[in-house]
């Protein structure tokens, strides 16, 4: 297909759109309708280009929204604490049930939280 040129040469189309490599590497997000590098759009190897319709902010958006609606709802929040329930119980069992990688949890536990306190000493008030 033949395009016509201006009297520079140049492809007027190409010259709206910017260069080629330009209309590769940017990407228009579904929800927000902004033209924004394709940095700013997660992968997802399902989709042809190999990046989600959604940039990553109105991704984020979208996720806050959900989960704030979710914790309103107070049907999944009592099924979301059985689950939890019923997951900590399985991992407690399973830890009693072998003496030693029950010490070795309280021991990486213990690391765990010293580092934990000395990498955010600034915000405890008792030193």
């Amino acid at each position: 297909m033949m395009t016509d040129t201006n009297a520079k040469g140049t492809d007027p189309l190409e010259a709206a759109l910017g260069s080629a490599e330009h209309a590769v590497a940017t990407k228009l997000c579904k929800k927000c309708s902004e033209v924004q590098p394709l940095a700013d759009f997660p992968r997802h190897p399902q989709m042809r280009d190999g990046y989600l319709n959604s940039c990553k902010l109105c991704v984020s958006q979208d996720v806050k929204r959900r989960n704030r609606q979710k914790r309103n709802d107070p049907v999944w929040t009592a099924a979301e604490r059985a689950r939890l329930r019923v997951a900590v119980a399985k991992y407690r069992l399973r830890i009693a049930a072998d003496p030693v990688k029950s010490a070795e949890a309280r021991v990486r536990q213990r690391l765990y939280n010293k580092r934990w306190r000395e990498h955010n000493r600034q915000g405890r008030n008792d030193d």
